[in-house]
């Protein structure tokens, strides 16, 4: 720069006097005047440090609003997967200690801390209200009168036929037998339940007796002419829950219930399988013996039936009698279960309660109502 630039760009400042109060050349430029800051030899730190603390406060700022932002975004998804989940229930819990009961979903959850005083006894030791809640917390499903016509405990004979739709999902059993026995056609259809069951009754018959005798004669279909070892079809044979079986020694046999063979009748409760029309029952169901004629109906009914000696007919009536405070208890494999009768509404929806934390089952009666199994999870 030459010297007349020199003085020409001095000349732009503004010059003051020093003073000995004041030793700092001090001096404004068209820059400074904009800003209104007088410029000193510190300036340039103390403009710095207020930058710096502007960008902070920014910072903490947008902080701030992304964690709100979050917080909004995740209570939303919480939300909706909270309405999916309890959609067309009806629940609440009133925690005094870990005792709940059901009322409307509209009323106030009431909650009592651990360790305060209340007419109840106190938690067991090691256990939360969290724990109570889920395996007291109760919830509805909700049914229909047409879903009276569905499950494995549908009464169909000549007075209760089988109604569009009651018919279950069937499957070839060839596609999935052990060898523990035979099939009188490739064709053979069941429900996958009474497959996997007639399965494993039939190796536990064979393990014990060395041999496996036994052949499925029919299903959903049997050959009831002349000379066949099942003579008698029954109804309740579309529903895809019924096993009719002849044995094999030398020829086809049919099945009488007795001797070796014995077995089956006495256990096939332990597998689901009841003998659907027992001795003794033809004042009920009016029909004499057929031990060849068995019907899957689970193993916690099959159970309940043969402790109390009660045919399928009996069943569906004895069990009108249990609700879902006062259930009918049965333990399977150590498990207890609770089973209760609902009554169907006859327009509009019927709500069948059941444990939030826990198993479900649910079949139809093919007249009036439901037969619920719930229980509890471990």
């Amino acid at each position: 720069m030459s010297l007349p630039d020199i003085r020409k760009e001095r000349n732009n400042y503004q010059h003051y006097p020093i003073t000995d109060k004041n030793t700092a050349l001090s001096y404004n430029t068209a820059e400074t005047e904009a800003y209104s800051e007088t410029f000193s030899p510190a300036f340039p730190k103390s403009r710095e440090k207020t930058r710096k603390e502007r960008t902070e406060r920014y910072e903490r700022r947008n902080t701030m609003l992304n964690t709100a932002l979050w917080g909004l975004y995740i209570f939303a998804i919480g939300g909706a997967a909270f309405n999916a989940v309890f959609k067309k229930s009806t629940y609440e819990i009133t925690a005094n200690h870990g005792k709940f009961a059901a009322r409307p979903s509209n009323s106030v959850i009431d909650y009592v801390p651990e360790g305060a005083t209340t007419p109840y006894s106190p938690l067991a030791k090691g256990e939360t209200h969290t724990q109570v809640a889920l395996n007291e917390f109760q919830m509805t499903d909700t049914l229909t009168m047409d879903d009276v016509h569905h499950g494995t405990l549908l009464l169909v004979d000549e007075e209760h036929p089988i109604q569009d739709g009651g018919k279950a999902d069937t499957i070839r059993v060839s596609d999935t037998m052990n060898g523990y026995y035979a099939l009188i056609s490739q064709d053979v259809r069941l429900a996958p339940e009474a497959v996997s069951a007639l399965n494993e009754m039939m190796e536990a018959y064979g393990n014990i007796n060395g041999y496996g005798d036994f052949v499925v004669y029919g299903t959903t279909e049997t050959f009831t002419g002349e000379g066949s070892c099942c003579p008698q079809y029954f109804p309740e044979s579309q529903t895809g829950y019924t096993v009719d079986l002849a044995v094999s020694l030398g020829g086809l046999l049919p099945y009488d219930g007795e001797d070796s063979q014995r077995w089956v009748v006495e256990h096939c409760a332990e597998y689901g399988f009841i003998v659907r029309y027992p001795q003794n029952k033809a004042a009920v169901n009016g029909h004499d013996y057929v031990p060849w004629h068995l019907r899957y109906v689970g193993k916690v009914h099959a159970a309940a039936m043969v402790k109390n000696n009660l045919c399928l007919d009996e069943y569906l009536s004895y069990v009108k009698r249990y609700t879902f405070d006062e259930p009918l208890v049965v333990t399977v494999d150590d498990k207890m279960y609770h089973v209760f009768y609902t009554k169907a509404e006859e327009e509009g929806p019927t709500h069948v309660q059941r444990f939030l934390d826990g198993g479900y089952e649910v079949s139809g009666n093919n007249t009036d109502g439901f037969i619920a199994t719930i229980w509890k999870n471990d």
